[in-house]
């Protein structure tokens, strides 16, 4: 059975996935989740909230047998990082990954996203990728003391166009270049398709590297079936590689208010339905 995770919020700690259900408390939409056979929850803006409020999500999702799944490592995401090459940058991405780390031992989490921030305006490509590179090995350091996990997020340059990583292969080389069990790859079923399409194959490349699921359909970010991407297929060649980690659901309701989220229900119940039936028929 697929472990799907709703997120508790997707642009801000005020969106999340079934907020007209069990409205913006983050434990109550916790509970509401775990009513509904969900495996667990991600929440991008985890830091955001009040370290007591860490600390209750947490232990709500202990009470409820849910695991923590993505959250943003670093907030800083408007500017050039990972790309330069400056003593403060690195302690600032260092002095950030700390933050993320004690917010990660309060929810019990150990998977931190990492988007490697914009380009730097007039520096080669490859100079940039070099520099983010010994970056993630400085951070590296920390992400293994502390039993963490960072998964580089490419992101499509339709949404950020000056992006510094955009392409999963991209991210998959800096991933083997840092050569850390403590840096993985985030494969994002939506920012893939939107930049490059060819999930299925890309996938293959990627698979040793992966370190965490997301989905959502294309172009519109909503929930699997309103756009152009072939869930069905997807799901059923992750289940044909034995992935056992969270499948998160990185979206939005199409449909909005309590209808949209009953929307989001009912296709999560066909899809594990659909899979089930599939992987039945491959074992057979």
């Amino acid at each position: 059975m697929m472990r799907l995770a709703p997120h508790l919020g997707l642009t801000s700690i005020y969106d999340g996935l079934f907020i007209h259900h069990a409205g913006v408390d983050p434990l109550r939409q916790i509970a509401f989740i775990a009513e509904r056979g969900f495996a667990g929850v991600e929440d991008n803006f985890l830091q955001l909230r009040p370290a007591e409020m860490q600390v209750r999500i947490g232990e709500a999702l202990a009470r409820n047998g849910l695991v923590m799944g993505c959250f943003l490592a670093t907030l800083t995401l408007d500017r050039p990082t990972f790309s330069l090459d400056a003593v403060d940058i690195v302690e600032m991405l260092k002095s950030e990954l700390q933050r993320a780390i004690e917010t990660a031992k309060r929810v019990g989490g150990r998977s931190l996203t990492l988007i490697l921030g914009r380009s730097t305006s007039g520096v080669p490509r490859d100079l940039q990728l070099r520099r983010a590179v010994e970056n993630l090995k400085q951070c590296a350091e920390l992400a293994e003391r502390a039993d963490v996990v960072l998964l580089v997020e490419p992101i499509s340059r339709a949404r950020w166009a000056d992006i510094l990583v955009s392409r999963v292969d991209d991210a998959v080389t800096l991933c083997r270049e840092v050569n850390s069990p403590a840096v993985r790859l985030l494969f994002d079923v939506y920012q893939c398709q939107r930049e490059s399409g060819n999930l299925l194959d890309t996938l293959d490349r990627a698979w040793n590297d992966v370190g965490a699921i997301q989905i959502a359909d294309c172009p519109g970010r909503c929930e699997p079936g309103t756009g152009e991407i072939n869930f069905e297929n997807v799901l059923r060649h992750i289940r044909t590689k034995s992935w056992d980690g969270l499948i998160e659901l990185e979206h939005a309701a199409s449909i909005p208010g309590r209808v949209g989220e009953i929307a989001v229900l009912d296709v999560c119940a066909r899809l594990s339905e659909a899979t089930s039936r599939a992987r039945s028929e491959i074992v057979c």
